[in-house]
């Protein structure tokens, strides 16, 4: 079962990353919202509801090995948008430049 929860580790860091994609949707379309609205809600429910699905239906030992792989993923994404943040803080104000 260890190939298995690896498998499902990797499914889950896919999911989490569709799933955060799939709510970018609506900010990136926010212009076009009133044309998209249908498909991005439809697909952010279908990823929950397949989310919830694994949750429910995988034996625990699998599930955890599935919801470790999103709650992995969110973390780096969280991560790296504050280190991100964090560098461009330090250029846009770093002591050397001058304006």
């Amino acid at each position: 079962t260890t190939m298995l929860e690896a498998l499902l580790f990797i499914v889950g860091v896919q999911v989490m990353i569709e799933l955060l994609a799939a709510g970018y949707g609506f900010i990136d379309l926010k212009y076009r919202l009133a044309d998209y609205w249908m498909r991005l809600t439809l697909r952010a429910l279908g990823l929950f509801v397949f989310d919830l699905s694994m949750l429910l239906l995988l034996p625990s030992a699998l599930a955890s090995a599935f919801l470790w792989g999103q709650f992995a993923y969110l973390l780096f994404h969280i991560g790296v948008f504050w280190i991100i943040r964090a560098v461009l803080f330090l250029l846009r104000y770093r002591p050397d430049k001058t304006d």
